[in-house]
């Protein structure tokens, strides 16, 4: 018989900041997550990191700013293709392998730990 191993439910309270909160001099216990899920610090980390270095409209914005994200993906070359004009970048260098850009995009280092993705992101 396999035993799962006991819920460290101390070290999960320590990811999310608002669970250090009392309220009437008790620790906060959130269960209400219909109503709005509670964040960890990496989640509010991520998305503070996005508002303050990343935040482009991928139509209107400017273009050093846009977004990537919605390209199309080519996995026989390594590459993704700016929506805003069609150049290609590299995936692995962030070169441009297509006109009209020629000046590389930012690359991250990205790896896989136990099935999930995880990407550094430098400020």
């Amino acid at each position: 018989m396999k035993v799962a191993p006991a819920l460290d439910v101390e070290r999960i309270r320590a990811d999310f900041p608002i669970l250090k909160e009392r309220v009437n001099g008790h620790p906060l216990v959130y269960l209400d997550s219909a109503a709005t899920s509670q964040k960890p610090e990496s989640v509010i980390q991520a998305i503070s990191d996005y508002y303050r270095f990343a935040n482009a409209n991928v139509h209107r914005g400017v273009h050093a700013l846009a977004s990537l994200s919605e390209g199309e993906l080519h996995p026989s070359s390594c590459t993704v293709e700016c929506p805003l004009h069609g150049s290609q970048f590299d995936l692995r260098t962030g070169d441009p392998t297509s006109l009209p850009a020629v000046e590389p995009v930012a690359v991250h280092p990205v790896e896989v730990r136990e099935g999930e993705v995880w990407v550094e992101l430098e400020p």
